[in-house]
């Protein structure tokens, strides 16, 4: 249990300790705040003294939290983000922004949603700031659990803990290789257990449907390279060093057929579902459903149309 011991702890002092732990060095945290960094060790010093356990461990390699350190680092982001959500509130009380809503976008969704939703959400809740973040699913989904991002859409089904996850779509797989084809071709779940792949680590979305797709026939994937950077992925399959999976969506204005032979995964189909997940912070934001049925409605329309293609829509009908 983490007991504070005095009434000393100022919402500074928590970003500060944030900053340390996510840059992992004191150094570096002093610097951003434009700190002496023995200032900055001084405020360290004096929450650890606060708290009443050690929350960081320090090496000549830098800094990294305890395992109370990394729980109140936690709890440190929920209280900061409700603080400024307070200021918020109030100052939308007096008429001004009605706040900030920070959404999560994974890469490969990026190219299809984000003009779309950003001049939806934009036309439709103009008092409300608009917040994009850009990336691989997992650390996005580890960004909402730590209160950084409202909303995150994810390749996660119902039973994350601390999220609430509403599920979109499921999303058909392609298999991406060196050469070229049409796109109309397809490819046997058992060929992918053969095939060289580059993917990434195992806590993404992506590295997760491929290992679950092929643990379903008793295979596993044949990684010869984990890379966390989704150009760098497929700059990989247009060099000829390997084929990753891929969606659609995330194929689509990145891999022409001239750079790249896209191939539909059957037999059995390959999937993964995309979810709309709202932070524990989402909840202090005025009219949040109704930004999540505008959501829903948005990904509704844009499977309709066939704008986003290899998917079945599975939201509110």
């Amino acid at each position: 249990m983490i007991r504070i011991r005095g009434f000393g702890m100022d919402i500074r002092r928590l970003k500060y300790f944030i900053s340390v732990v996510d840059k992992g060095s004191i150094g570096r945290a002093a610097g951003s705040a434009s700190l002496a960094q023995p200032a900055m060790s001084q405020h360290m010093a004096t929450l650890e003294a606060e708290v009443g356990v050690k929350l960081l461990v320090r090496s000549p390699q830098g800094v990294t939290p305890t395992p109370a350190g990394l729980h109140f680092y936690r709890a440190a982001h929920a209280i900061v983000r409700r603080y400024d959500d307070a200021i918020r509130e109030a100052a939308a009380i007096g008429g001004r922004n009605a706040g900030t809503l920070t959404i999560g976008i994974p890469t490969s969704m990026l190219g299809i949603l984000g003009g779309p939703l950003l001049h939806l959400l934009m036309g439709r809740f103009a008092d409300l700031r608009v917040r994009v973040l850009e990336g691989f699913s997992g650390y996005l989904t580890e960004m909402a659990l730590n209160g950084r991002i409202d909303i995150v859409f994810a390749f996660v089904e119902p039973g994350v803990g601390g999220l609430d996850v509403r599920p979109l779509l499921v999303e058909e797989m392609f298999l991406l290789q060196p050469g070229t084809g049409d796109g109309s071709e397809t490819v046997t779940l058992a060929e992918v257990a053969d095939t060289p792949l580059v993917l990434p680590g195992p806590e993404h979305g992506l590295r997760k449907a491929v290992e679950r797709g092929l643990a379903g026939i008793g295979r596993e994937p044949r990684i010869v390279a984990e890379i966390d950077s989704y150009p760098l992925l497929l700059d990989s399959v247009r060099q000829g060093i390997a084929a990753t999976v891929i969606s659609w969506a995330g194929a689509t204005g990145r891999a022409s057929p001239q750079d790249v032979r896209r191939r539909r995964i059957v037999a059995p189909i390959l999937t993964r579902p995309v979810s709309m997940c709202l932070s524990e912070s989402a909840r202090s934001i005025e009219r949040i459903e109704e930004v999540a049925e505008v959501i829903d409605g948005l990904f509704r329309s844009l499977v309709a149309d066939d704008t986003w293609q290899g998917v079945h829509f599975v939201g509110v009908r």
